[in-house]
């Protein structure tokens, strides 16, 4: 038995034989039982506290190209990296009824750790995403970011473990491609066995 925060997993004894080719991955095209189950498990067993999350839209013309919004992530977490330096993240994957992708990040960070204010924080994510994204679009700046502070470090996983059971927002739109993973996270953010 493996013993984690809030599981327990039962590992069979392996016996000793040829070590196999690890199987090439075929391309995701769904967010299958097995990911949900996986994004559950490291949600509510992680020893990361989150304490912000947040939310990135896209403007009313978005990628329809996972590979897209896959880059327009990586550039936004690097800029949160230096921004915090040290931050655990734990980010997730929907799709809005129009189509668009949005992103959710859990954070176990805020403001005050690195001296910064919610107002500036709130303003640098938009202005941030904005850019990254190349909207062009006003109310896009305005409205296409969400920060917000979670009231219990429990908050966040519970809403993970939420996310991760539904299927609404989970179906890939047919003119949709390459969707790539559904949810990722840093390396902290991995559970750890308890014995």
């Amino acid at each position: 038995l493996v013993v984690y925060s809030n599981d327990t997993v039962v590992q069979r004894a392996r016996q000793k034989t040829t070590p196999k080719a690890k199987p090439k991955r075929g391309e995701i095209m769904e967010f299958s039982d097995n990911a949900r189950k996986r994004l559950a498990f490291v949600a509510s067993n992680t020893e990361v506290e989150f304490q912000s999350m947040v939310t990135l839209t896209y403007p009313a013309e978005y990628p329809c190209d996972g590979k897209v919004v896959k880059r327009h992530l990586y550039q936004f977490l690097g800029w949160l990296k230096e921004l915090m330096p040290g931050v655990n993240y734990l980010w997730f994957l929907e799709f809005q009824k129009r189509g668009a992708p949005h992103l959710h990040l859990l954070l176990d960070k805020q403001p005050a750790h690195y001296g910064g204010t919610w107002p500036s924080f709130q303003f640098s994510v938009a202005n941030t995403w904005y850019n990254i994204v190349g909207s062009g679009d006003h109310k896009h700046l305005l409205a296409g970011t969400r920060s917000e502070r979670l009231r219990n470090p429990q908050g966040g996983k519970h809403y993970c473990v939420k996310y991760a059971q539904k299927m609404a927002q989970k179906e890939v739109p047919d003119n949709f491609w390459n969707v790539g993973r559904f949810y990722g996270y840093s390396y902290p953010v991995r559970p750890s066995a308890k014995a």
